[in-house]
């Protein structure tokens, strides 16, 4: 038989249990930060949580966002450095590139019988390495870009889910649960991939309840196998991975 005194502290135990901590009341209240017309962070007028819950979510935002943009400006030098050391082998190569051992022999005979002749040679080779190196360079950096920018989604993707683990954003929510206007929302550059983000959750969990939640980490957004035409959800899936390619 049990004693009275242990029943209630038992009840006692699971009511502490029921009440969330001041953490997750904050994680909860970041959750509910959008943007007024004036791109201000509000919170929702009904919200009713303690004014140190508040000011707490509110700091907690401010140190996201800057994690989030230096986290951004370090793929940029990444790219960057990677632009450095392939301009470093191109223009190093560029004469070997751009002159043929036709085009030489042609260059030597010009330069004795006709340096008029020679000097008109020697402006078309020269534009038309300018032109390669220009278009080399170009495809550089975008792939740089592509890649950093792909990386650095990836790691705020990981970020997101672990803080949002009862409704992830996964390859098969993209295709099956997001729709296209939210996708192409990013596709078009109107807003960040942390907005995307964002959105898609509150669009997800919105007069939803999510039973087990469990934590997803995923690093890539792709797409999902599907019929020989592709539903909406595909092609907004199909176009967000082609604006991961764009550059930027």
């Amino acid at each position: 038989m049990s004693m009275p005194g242990n029943n209630a502290e038992a009840q006692q135990t699971s009511a502490d249990a029921a009440v969330p901590t001041f953490e997750q009341q904050v994680n909860t209240a970041v959750k509910q930060l959008s943007k007024d017309d004036k791109g201000v962070w509000q919170f929702p007028a009904d919200l009713d949580v303690p004014s140190e819950v508040k000011f707490a979510a509110t700091i907690e935002k401010r140190r996201r966002d800057t994690e989030s943009a230096l986290g951004k400006t370090q793929q940029q030098l990444k790219a960057e450095g990677i632009v450095r050391e392939e301009l470093e082998k191109q223009v190093a190569a560029q004469v070997q590139l751009t002159l043929s051992s036709e085009e030489a022999e042609e260059l030597d005979d010009l330069m004795t019988s006709d340096p008029e002749a020679w000097r008109k040679k020697m402006n078309t080779l020269e534009q038309k390495a300018t032109t390669a190196l220009q278009e080399n360079l170009t495809t550089i950096k975008t792939e740089a870009t592509q890649q950093t920018e792909q990386d650095r989604r990836a790691q705020v993707l990981e970020q997101f889910n672990a803080e949002h683990t009862d409704a992830p954003i996964t390859d098969e929510s993209l295709v099956n649960d997001i729709p296209p206007r939210i996708a192409k929302k990013l596709e078009k550059g109107e807003v960040t991939f942390e907005e995307f983000l964002a959105e898609s959750y509150s669009f997800l969990t919105a007069g939803k309840v999510v039973k087990d939640p469990k934590p997803t980490s995923v690093t890539n957004i792709g797409l999902a196998a599907g019929g020989n035409e592709a539903s909406d959800e595909a092609q907004a899936a199909q176009e967000l991975t082609d604006y991961d390619n764009a550059i930027f």
